[in-house]
């Protein structure tokens, strides 16, 4: 199958993909997509090194290689969507796929920087605010 996209031409597989297994076999691991274990094992393995570095940066001079170990493999998995999608319906849509993305991760990044600035002033001594203005 050939999908003609303006001056973009994706070119997908003719074969469907199995409801039980993912492209090329893979297990699902998770209700959105595809994720073979070695994936799973590199995710892990680039958030232990982000987390080592922040603990302890003067062991870790190439710290950062945890955060580009995970954009690679956030590339990936979104590439993978995006093919999924044209195989299915013949078409890329990507502003359905933003709003879908952020639907998703917007609510829990709002929580998080929320509870971080909670902590941060609770937590924080009164004399480190009076620095910050």
């Amino acid at each position: 199958m050939e999908l003609n996209l303006g001056r973009i031409v994706v070119a997908a597989a003719a074969q469907p993909v199995s409801a039980s297994n993912g492209p090329e076999g893979r297990l699902r691991t998770s209700r959105s997509g595809w994720c073979p274990p070695e994936i799973q094992g590199l995710r892990a393995l680039a958030v232990l090194l982000v987390v080592a570095c922040h603990f302890r940066p003067e062991y870790l001079s190439g710290g950062y290689l945890g955060v580009d170990v995970f954009f690679v493999i956030f590339g990936d998995l979104i590439t993978a969507h995006l093919y999924k999608e044209a195989a299915r319906i013949h078409q890329i849509r990507l502003a359905q796929f933003c709003v879908r993305r952020i639907r998703r991760l917007l609510p829990l990044s709002m929580l998080v920087l929320g509870l971080t600035a909670l902590a941060a002033v609770m937590i924080l001594p009164s004399t480190d605010w009076q620095n910050t203005r």
